[in-house]
């Protein structure tokens, strides 16, 4: 609306007569009294006089210039009345030219203000709307504004354009107003001789006084004739750089650390700068008071990002004859990136990783990594494969993600170009550091098992590691450890991770913690291991906090603490890593350290399903078995049961075999229960080794075969299986496989009675009581029934009956043996129903009043159990 208000004055202005006089339109009401104002004030003899005494006397060019317009009207005929006007006119502007002039002179304003002066007069003496002319300045005939209003000016050999420090949204933005010329229908000698007396219009559109826009931002600035103004003027900016006319007006080359003085705002190197106020305290373009005081640094619009991209690196490594300075190099970046440009981003994500001219952030060299691989930068892809991998402190680590980006760049070796140069021809530690790790994990080169290819990854480690990189230390202990690209040696494992961790490497102080804990490389001491681990873990390092939990959860080095254990791995959770978050659901789970909340353990479970930790997948199908947090699904079950078993997962395969073999969530399917279980037990897992003992030992899915059975049952019971314990000595006991052995037998359940279990307790105290294989101790054979049949063994319930009954190594009690029968024949136990028959019949005849020893049977349960005389047992 403002706009079209302004264009319709400036229609209405055409529209106006102009005067013949001084050219300017005027409103028809004021037309009278200003043509009699004018031809008074060309009738005056004396005006030059009465605005300058001074100049009554001219000098030498004044009376030339008088001589040479005498001889100029001799010999010519008279002119018309049109002609005599016009001469007036022309003579009255050289006269106040002159004047004006002449008035300058009365102090030291330098050419250049002067011109400056002549063409704010002369602005001010044209239409400022409307014209199409070409303005020219009157005293040297040059061309005016033909860069959107601003002045192109020769100085040093070169043109160029006045303003040189741009700012975005205006001027206004930086606190300053710029200069308004009001064109008006009055008289505008006086004001403008006012302003040329006052020292002139300001130089380059500024006013020297703080604007009321002080604190105005690029945001809510609106898009006025002013950024309109700034906006071609970088466009001029842009096409001068381009041809390379935008350098130093000092040394002439393009500008080395650009620093603009806050009194003019000209724009100089540094070292120009510095040089120039040495010897004088003014600025080398308009000799203005400067005091080095006055400068700062500066980018110029002018710069793209290109060039702000290739005077980081220079600044970086020391190229074409800058010096190496870090913080410039950063300084750079920054701006560079602020323009979009997507290497320079990538590399000050490098900066802000490795601390290069900036203070570590790994949280800020996440953020500018993942800005510029959006736009297809390979260093950043490169960085991104890793540290999704591996993590950092406060960086999430996600498997799946770190391989996608590895991906993007595979086979690519021009996507980390920068790392190669940076490493190879600059021999920056960290860029040969990351080049290692390139090679190691084949990020954009291609991935070779041979020595050759281990060898790369070793020598750059090797030459990072010469220069103080610590992280390079650690990945050289992490080679020896595994025999990467050398011989496999612990000790110089244990050696290089150690340099790494006493220089403060969180990496080094997690893998020296490993060693301690399992004692790989040095002597076992858990204190030492949880010593390493809390400085690694207090550096946010997620391994190391996952570490430490584990520690306080199972009291490994330090006292057990169950709470603390569930707070290091919310802690390492938190940051993405998911190991952690299986162990957090886990805690969650079985209210270990936390309060018990199964729909929370679903949660982290699922987290960390979903980064590809095959432990959560076996657990969440766990769950969704079981319907713990979740309801219960047995497809979905099975469905993380595979994802987990097809990663070789052992306790995942031996589940999918158990839902195989009992049509959980999948038909039923004896012979691919087998495979599983097949699988699961070479991959040592003594569940599944028992299990498909089991299968051999029945002929389950396969053709039956005692003599594999026991071998399985051998390899189980090795790894302190009690199932398989137990099996095995049925098997001595009774020749099943191998040759009948009761010694062997009872050595066998012993080991698992050891660890309660309740069969093999059962099987004992039936070989103490008949003194087979083992001296008899009924006794002893007593307290093994009674130790199995309270954990709901139904043949030892019957066992322990018997022993009331009898008085077998206790008292005879025979409500405790009608007890104990009643709850094996409610189990099922047919031996028990036939006890409990006879005792029930016997005591009844015998002493009716003990039938009360029954009180707790009702009716129905003796009919079920077929007690009641007349009815029959189930089958057992």
């Amino acid at each position: 609306m403002q706009q079209d208000s302004i264009n319709e004055t400036a229609s209405a202005k055409r529209d106006l007569p102009k005067c013949p006089i001084c050219e300017y339109r005027i409103e028809p009401a004021y037309w009278a009294d200003h043509y009699q104002y004018e031809l008074g004030r060309l009738a005056e003899p004396t005006s030059e006089a009465y605005l300058n005494p001074s100049n009554q006397n001219k000098g030498k060019r004044g009376a030339a210039v008088a001589a040479k317009r005498q001889l100029e009207g001799k010999g010519k005929k008279k002119a018309s009345v049109y002609e005599e006007t016009l001469e007036r006119i022309q003579k009255n502007r050289t006269q106040r030219a002159d004047r004006l002039r002449n008035m300058n002179q009365t102090g030291p304003v330098e050419a250049e203000t002067q011109h400056d002066s002549e063409v704010a007069l002369r602005v001010m003496m044209e239409e400022q709307e409307g014209s199409s002319e070409v303005q020219t300045c009157f005293i040297c005939n040059e061309r005016l504004f033909e860069q959107s209003g601003w002045e192109e000016y020769e100085w040093a050999g070169q043109r160029r354009v006045r303003a040189t420090a741009m700012m975005e949204g205006g001027y206004s933005g930086a606190g300053f107003a710029t200069a308004n010329i009001v064109v008006s229908v009055e008289d505008e000698d006086a004001s403008a001789l006012h302003e040329m007396v006052s020292g002139g219009a300001p130089r380059q559109g500024f006013e020297e006084t703080v604007s009321e826009w002080e604190h105005t931002t690029k945001d809510n600035v609106q898009p006025t004739q002013s950024t309109l103004l700034i906006d071609s003027l970088k466009a001029r900016i842009h096409q001068l750089e381009s041809t390379k006319a935008f350098n130093c007006l000092i040394c002439l080359e393009p500008y080395k650390t650009p620093l603009t003085s806050i009194v003019c705002w000209h724009v100089h190197c540094e070292k120009c700068w510095l040089q120039t106020l040495g010897t004088k305290k003014l600025c080398p373009q308009c000799q203005k008071i400067t005091t080095p005081a006055d400068l700062r640094h500066t980018f110029l619009d002018n710069t793209n990002s290109k060039h702000l991209y290739k005077r980081a690196n220079d600044y970086l490594f020391g190229r074409h004859g800058h010096s190496v300075s870090s913080k410039l190099a950063v300084a750079y970046l920054i701006k560079a990136t602020a323009l979009g440009n997507a290497k320079a981003e990538g590399v000050l994500g490098f900066c802000y990783e490795f601390g290069i001219g900036v203070e570590t952030d790994f949280v800020q060299s996440e953020h500018h990594y993942l800005n510029a691989a959006k736009r297809n930068d390979g260093l950043s892809m490169a960085r991104l494969a890793f540290l999704r991998k591996y993590g950092r402190p406060n960086v999430k680590i996600d498997r799946v993600e770190a391989e996608e980006w590895a991906e993007r760049i595979r086979h690519k070796p021009s996507a980390i170009q920068w790392i190669l140069e940076a490493a190879s021809l600059h021999h920056d530690p960290a860029a040969q550091y990351t080049l290692g790790v390139c090679y190691h994990d084949g990020i954009a080169v291609t991935k070779d098992e041979h020595a050759a290819f281990r060898w790369t990854a070793m020598k750059w480690y090797r030459l990072a590691a010469e220069q103080g990189e610590t992280v390079a230390i650690y990945n050289i202990g992490y080679c020896y450890e595994d025999g990467i690209g050398v011989e496999k040696d612990v000790h110089e494992a244990v050696k290089w991770y150690r340099l790494s961790a006493e220089q403060g490497n969180a990496f080094g102080q997690n893998s020296l913690g490993y060693c301690y804990e399992d004692g790989i490389g040095v002597e076992e001491d858990q204190q030492e291991a949880v010593k390493w681990y809390k400085l690694s873990a207090e550096q946010g390092y997620p391994w190391a906090e996952c570490n430490l939990g584990y520690c306080y959860q199972n009291g490994i080095g330090l006292p057990k603490d169950d709470t603390l254990g569930a707070y290091w791995y919310r802690r390492a959770a938190l940051q993405g890593h998911a190991r952690a978050q299986h162990n957090l659901g886990f805690c969650y789970q079985n209210g270990i350290g936390v309060e018990c909340n199964e729909k929370e353990a679903v949660k982290w479970y699922r987290r960390s399903a979903e980064r590809g930790n095959i432990f959560a997948y076996h657990s969440l199908g766990y769950c969704y078995q079981n319907g713990i947090g979740v309801a219960v699904n047995e497809q979905e079950s099975v469905f993380w049961y595979y994802l987990s078993a097809e990663e070789n997962h052992p306790p995942a395969q031996l589940s999918l075999g158990y839902c195989y073999r009992n049509g959980i969530g999948v038909p039923k399917n004896e012979a691919e229960a087998v495979k599983w279980f097949k699988r699961s037990a070479e991959h040592g897992n003594a569940l599944a080794q028992n299990s498909l003992g089991f299968c051999f030992e029945e002929g389950i899915g396969l053709k039956k075969d005692t003599a594999r059975a026991v071998y399985w049952y051998h390899k189980s019971a090795k790894q302190n299986n009690p199932w398989a314990q137990c099996n095995l000595g049925f098997c001595y006991a009774n020749g099943i496989g191998v040759q009948k052995d009761d010694v062997k037998a009872v050595e066998w359940y012993k080991r698992a009675a050891a660890q309660n279990h309740a069969r093999a307790l059962d099987k004992l105290g039936i070989h103490l009581q008949g003194g087979i294989g083992i001296q008899q101790d009924l006794q002893a054979a007593f307290e093994m029934f009674k130790r199995a049949a309270q954990s709901d063994h139904i043949s030892a319930q019957f066992h322990l009956g018997n022993c009331f009954e009898k008085g077998l190594g206790c008292p005879v009690d025979i409500n405790q043996a009608t007890y104990w029968f009643e709850r094996a024949a409610l189990a099922g136990c047919r031996n028990s129903h036939e006890r409990l028959r006879l005792l029930i019949v016997r005591e009844c005849l015998l002493s009716p009043e003990s039938f009360s020893s029954l009180s707790t049977m009702n009716e129905e349960d003796l009919i079920y159990g077929g007690l009641i005389i007349g009815h029959s047992a189930p089958a057992a």
